[in-house]
């Protein structure tokens, strides 16, 4: 990784609220590797990418219209931010819904509609 990249990564971290445990955490979802510093300067495109947001139109991530689903989904169930992080972590070991896989959203909202439907019927 270059000395450009591995500041933007920091920049972009912060603006995203994770701290250095969340960061590494990211990182070695991302690419298997535990130190930022054996990150190599295509890994490290990707993981900028994905705290840009682009990570979105990787091909076999969230989909936008996924990610907007699920918020809706959230939204009916007053569900804050900390409690779809939770649910998630619990459901799929991952911290942040833009890094589940297509499938794995597809799966959340099933599952948030079921919810839902439960909630409705009381």
């Amino acid at each position: 990784m270059t000395e450009k990249q591995r500041k933007l990564l920091f920049v972009l971290a912060k603006q995203r609220g994770m701290d250095n445990e969340l960061l590494h955490s990211y990182v070695e979802t991302q690419t298997g590797k535990q130190s930022i510093t054996e990150v190599t300067t295509q890994e490290a495109k990707t993981l900028i990418d994905g705290l840009q947001e682009k990570k979105q139109t990787v091909k076999g991530y969230i989909t936008e219209k996924q990610l907007k689903y699920v918020k809706g989904l959230c939204q009916c169930l007053s569900w804050e931010e900390k409690a779809l992080r939770q649910f998630i972590e619990k459901q799929y070991g991952i911290s942040n819904v833009n890094w589940l896989t297509s499938k794995q959203a597809a799966k959340l909202i099933e599952g948030l509609k079921n919810i839902w439907e439960k909630d409705k019927r009381g």
